[in-house]
């Protein structure tokens, strides 16, 4: 039974996309092909395979190539011929609320947890994922791939996510939905969580903050 006091750890450091915000790239799949010429055959495995293991998109991620930069590759590699615009707004389109954790990180920063953004992203989705989602917009800060130049799983992340957040790792509790990201973490000393489902994560955390 939690006393309304917070015990050591009470900063929550959460991951956005596939934790906070799903990702569903059936759409996406489906709109990328009707823009594409000779079309592709499109699916969401494609999409990941295409893009999520690109080296382009990591370098674009870290900041290193411009929204143009990373265009002009979709477009080689892809025969993509729709507009600029188009291709951003399908690129957002593959995030949906995930309400249970919502629901919960709200519920925890209001309790006094300090939550906190930490993303491997580009310019492309944050800061637009807030006004697209304001109920997620709860948070003291964020930790951006983009911004600092590093993505997880490098530890150089984790130690520059510390110092922005101004914390040390034995006070904070980590929530991923790349487990290669969660042992990172481990071993910058943090707490982590795997995530893979709502209720399971919520469960975990409150038990990392002392709350259960």
């Amino acid at each position: 039974m939690w006393d309304g006091v917070l015990g050591p750890v009470r900063y929550l450091l959460s991951d956005l996309g596939g934790v906070v915000v799903r990702l569903d790239l059936t759409r996406p799949a489906a709109q990328m092909a009707a823009r594409c010429r000779p079309r592709w055959r499109w699916t969401a495995a494609g999409i990941r395979e295409a893009f999520l293991g690109d080296p382009a998109l990591a370098e674009y991620e870290r900041g290193r190539i411009s929204r143009a930069e990373f265009l002009d590759h979709v477009r080689r590699r892809t025969a993509f011929a729709g507009t600029d615009e188009e291709f951003v707004e399908i690129w957002r389109g593959m995030f949906q609320l995930e309400r249970a954790i919502v629901e919960a990180w709200r519920e925890l920063v209001g309790m006094g947890v300090q939550l906190w953004y930490w993303s491997n992203t580009s310019e492309m989705h944050v800061p637009w994922v807030f006004d697209a989602f304001p109920e997620i917009a709860v948070h003291s800060g964020e930790v951006l791939s983009y911004r600092i130049g590093v993505t997880k799983p490098d530890p150089r992340f984790y130690r520059i996510g510390l110092e922005l957040v101004g914390a040390a790792p034995e006070q904070c509790v980590f929530v991923d939905d790349d487990p290669d990201n969660c042992v990172a973490a481990r071993e910058c000393g943090l707490l982590a969580v795997w995530h893979r489902e709502a209720r399971a994560t919520v469960a975990a955390v409150r038990r990392q903050l002392g709350l259960e």
